[in-house]
């Protein structure tokens, strides 16, 4: 094959030119017409007319901005921090993290950092103070550990996750274990890692429920139970409470009314899931001022029946809050004038019980057994009263 260009005689399977490095056969790699727009017309091109690739240029591609290559090391460094950021993430906000954590402060007696990992509801009576103080009082026994292992156990509960952690104490040769219950919460940290924190149900208690009569108030440790705590009850007489959390310990209780005296007395909360306080003492003053007008409601009561006068004449002495019972009070005193001829009353001293309240109409009634010697058949009377317009008044009244 001989050369377009020079005349070179080459080998026949020569694809270029042995002596001016012409390509041979050019009429196979002509570059067609969509190229030759890109292509500047006489670039390497031969006289011939023929396109020689040996000297076509190369394209320069343009060079990046300074403005480019910032903003791409910077995406490259916010990348490398969000890694960063979740690997460190995934691992101090790992439930076998906390749990460790747990551990290493009930150990180092870090009794701060351990009521951190609680899962418990802030309130007066689970504060960090009475948990410091409960766990010096206790002196925790597993403050003793030498060395643990943490293993999950596998549960069903989303909610939830169980490690067992088994430890050797120092003056122990057989390892001992314990369970550590974590619960999720429901913020998450750093709005991406899911928080856990331990549910202790060795020395917390939970839902703790307190019960008193109506219309009294009771302190814990100072502390009073107010709304915040009250729950709805279907007993009349008395008022409930509940404390979401509270740790185990001795307490203080008070309890006060303006009719009784303060009961003041310690409670053991351990292991114990309610405290209820069913009556109270009358105060001397609330004994007397009800003896003197019970006295006086029974000689006018049947004072108005021997002399045969009208109901009316003791209704002051009633209350009128509840209609029901003043008409049975009527009813009563209506009986007794029809099957008892009285000609003599002569009462011995009243004996006032402990406080009863009962609710009627947002009223207080304290029940008072008083007793009395009749010539009759009677063996007691059974007044109520209620306080009203500063005043003691009868709301109900049985006789047997």
């Amino acid at each position: 094959m001989f050369c377009e260009k020079c005349g070179k005689k080459n080998e026949a399977d020569a694809r270029f030119c042995e002596s001016c490095g012409f390509v041979l056969g050019t009429e196979e790699i002509t570059f067609n017409n969509e190229i030759k727009s890109f292509i500047s017309p006489d670039l390497g091109k031969s006289n011939n007319g023929y396109y020689n690739t040996r000297n076509v240029g190369t394209v320069k591609i343009k060079p990046m901005s300074v403005k480019k290559k910032i903003l791409l090391c910077l995406i490259i460094i916010l990348l490398i921090l969000v890694c960063g950021v979740y690997l460190v993430g995934s691992y101090f906000f790992s439930p076998k993290k906390i749990v460790h954590d747990y551990i290493e402060n009930m150990i180092s007696k870090n009794y701060k950092a351990m009521y951190n990992c609680l899962d418990v509801d802030s309130n007066e009576f689970a504060t960090e103070e009475l948990f410091v103080k409960l766990m010096k009082e206790q002196d925790v026994k597993k403050n003793n550990i030498l060395n643990y292992t943490v293993e999950e156990k596998i549960t069903n509960n989303p909610f939830t996750k169980e490690f067992l952690v088994s430890f050797i104490e120092k003056g122990k040769s057989e390892a001992s274990s314990i369970d550590v219950i974590l619960v999720k919460q429901s913020v998450k940290k750093w709005y991406i890692f899911d928080e856990y924190k331990v549910f202790e149900n060795e020395f917390v208690i939970t839902d703790y429920s307190v019960t008193i009569p109506i219309n009294t108030e009771i302190y814990i440790n100072g502390i009073k139970l107010d709304k915040r705590y009250a729950v709805e009850s279907n007993n009349v007489t008395e008022q409930k409470f509940i404390i979401p959390s509270v740790f185990e310990g001795t307490y203080e209780v008070k309890v006060t009314s303006p009719f009784c005296e303060d009961e003041i007395f310690e409670q053991d909360i351990n292991n114990t899931t309610n405290l209820a306080v069913r009556s109270l003492k009358l105060s001397e003053k609330t004994h007397e001022e009800i003896k003197k007008d019970a006295q006086e409601f029974i000689e006018e009561f049947f004072y108005t029946v021997i002399k045969n006068k009208p109901f009316e004449e003791i209704e002051q002495y009633c209350s009128k809050s509840n209609e029901e019972n003043f008409k049975e009070i009527k009813k009563v005193f209506d009986n007794i004038g029809s099957k008892v001829d009285l000609t003599k009353i002569s009462h011995a001293e009243l004996f006032p019980s402990n406080i009863y309240v009962e609710r009627n109409y947002g009223k207080d009634d304290v029940l008072i057994f008083v007793r009395a010697d009749f010539i009759s058949y009677f063996d007691y009377i059974k007044l109520y009263f209620t306080y009203e317009n500063k005043k003691w008044l009868i709301n109900s009244i049985y006789i047997d």
